[in-house]
């Protein structure tokens, strides 16, 4: 019988997330969307893909989120850590208060499940927003 690595058989992907650019670009097909969108991640440990799920979709906008959603699916997908992104509809890639407290609480989230937030990046139209580069994560 042939051995395989794990990542192997699991199929995970093979694009290593190394910045909040990647992020922006695996984002392309849903910044245009005139509802705001909000997307998880889900990395291995060598913070490889393994799913890119769309966990809610809301209003022009707003959309709701609770890190019971965000970390369900990391949970599920035996996750070590997570990217969250989300698109703004009026192009402005700017945080809210909101966007604030969803990246705080699920940053203390992360750390009691021990799956780490590694970034929130949030898109406009054509730029984006990254907590971790602006050192907030």
């Amino acid at each position: 019988m042939q051995e395989y690595e794990l990542e192997e058989l699991y199929a995970v992907g093979t694009e290593v997330i190394q910045n909040s650019r990647q992020i922006y670009h695996e984002m392309r097909d849903i910044k245009m969307w005139s509802k705001e969108v909000f997307v998880v991640f889900c990395l291995n440990a060598r913070h490889r893909i393994i799913s890119r799920e769309i966990v809610t979709m809301g209003t022009v906008e707003a959309s709701l989120i609770h890190p019971r959603e965000i970390f369900r699916t990391a949970v599920l997908r035996q996750a070590s850590a997570v990217v969250i992104a989300h698109s703004h509809p009026s192009g402005d890639p700017n945080p809210s208060e909101e966007d604030n407290e969803v990246t705080k609480v699920a940053t203390e989230a992360g750390r009691v499940i021990g799956i780490q937030l590694v970034d929130h990046v949030i898109v406009g139209k054509d730029r984006f927003f990254s907590y971790a580069d602006r050192g907030l994560i």
